[in-house]
């Protein structure tokens, strides 16, 4: 799978440039994007349910490995994620939701390109990379059968796309994170590709 070649030859990379100038970055901030995408166990449409992202928050950090204009941005988000997922469908054929919400860990690895030298007050980053995602919990959501159902994925990766922008000692984050290949039990890709607006600080 290229996705997971990148994935290690970043992680090996950004291990081998820990003795290189390293800066700290700790941020926090909102999740939003798509609205809507479905999940249907594998072997087919039976049990297929409808999810809707409502957004969420994450907090994370990132380090940014090396002084040159190109440099390694290994890093970790703590993410929740609120949804409405599909339960049942109603007498008229709509269908009824339940609020749920999923704690996942993500992983991000790339690298980024630095419009200034690294210490100046005002600098743009691009960034470009790949994430590997864990799911810490997912809150218990009842079908139609009272039994719980498994409406999110266990794991999942994809590409981190973005940039930031440095002000001073403070920094903004627009990042985005769109899932590839097909998560593990669902037969559909789908799935949410959050959007993280976040703000931080360098040290």
């Amino acid at each position: 799978m290229p996705v997971r070649l990148l994935f290690l030859f970043l992680f090996c990379a950004s291990a081998m440039s820990l003795h290189a100038q390293t800066e700290w970055n700790p941020l926090l901030g909102r999740t939003g994007g798509a609205a809507d995408y479905r999940f249907a166990p594998r072997g087919g449409e039976a049990g297929a349910a409808e999810v809707r992202a409502d957004g969420g928050w994450v907090l994370g950090l990132d380090a940014r490995i090396g002084g040159r204009a190109i440099f390694f941005v290994p890093g970790l988000r703590w993410q929740s994620l609120n949804y409405a997922v599909q339960v049942e469908t109603g007498p008229a054929g709509e269908p009824l939701f339940r609020d749920g919400d999923a704690q996942v860990l993500t992983i991000p690895l790339g690298v980024a390109y630095r419009l200034r030298e690294a210490h100046t007050s005002f600098n743009l980053n691009l960034h470009a990379g790949v994430f590997y995602q864990l799911e810490l919990s997912q809150s218990t959501v009842l079908g139609p059968d009272g039994r719980p159902s498994d409406w999110h994925p266990d794991s999942a990766y994809g590409l981190r796309l973005g940039a930031g922008l440095d002000l001073d000692w403070l920094t903004l984050h627009l990042n985005y994170f769109p899932r590839l290949g097909t998560p593990e039990v669902f037969s559909e890709s789908g799935g949410f590709g959050p959007r993280n607006l976040a703000i931080g600080v360098r040290f």
